[in-house]
């Protein structure tokens, strides 16, 4: 677990030190926007409609058009996210198990089976086309 956490944890860095952003902020941006929206179009791409994934970037942008300060808002956000996963000691998951299993493989998990019922028809295409 501690490999995993350190990976994500890493890659996150790297990204904040491009963007210029907080690791805080990125870790926000990615968690609460960029995974939602993810899920949302392939629900959207599921149900054959545009309806998820543009009320969410509607919210979204008004969300952020509101909040003076991103930065706080990331701060506190993150907290709020730390305080939640260390919640979980009570099942006798720290703060690095909690946050391996609640960030990364559920989100990779609903990321697989939203993706392959999403494109389900191409996938199967593509194996029938290979063999």
């Amino acid at each position: 677990m501690n490999s995993i956490f350190d990976i994500v944890y890493r890659f996150l860095v790297f990204i904040s030190e491009l963007t210029h952003l907080t690791y805080q902020e990125i870790n926000i941006i990615v968690y609460y926007i960029i995974a939602p929206f993810v899920y949302l179009f392939l629900l959207d791409k599921i149900f054959r409609f545009h309806y998820l994934k543009i009320s969410f970037g509607i919210f979204v942008i008004l969300f952020l058009a509101f909040i003076p300060d991103f930065a706080k808002f990331s701060h506190e956000a993150f907290l709020c996210s730390q305080h939640f996963l260390q919640s979980f000691g009570f099942i006798g998951l720290n703060y690095v198990g909690a946050s391996v299993i609640i960030c990364v493989v559920f989100p990779f998990v609903v990321f697989v089976l939203l993706f392959w019922r999403a494109y389900k028809d191409k996938i199967k295409n593509t194996s029938k086309s290979k063999f």
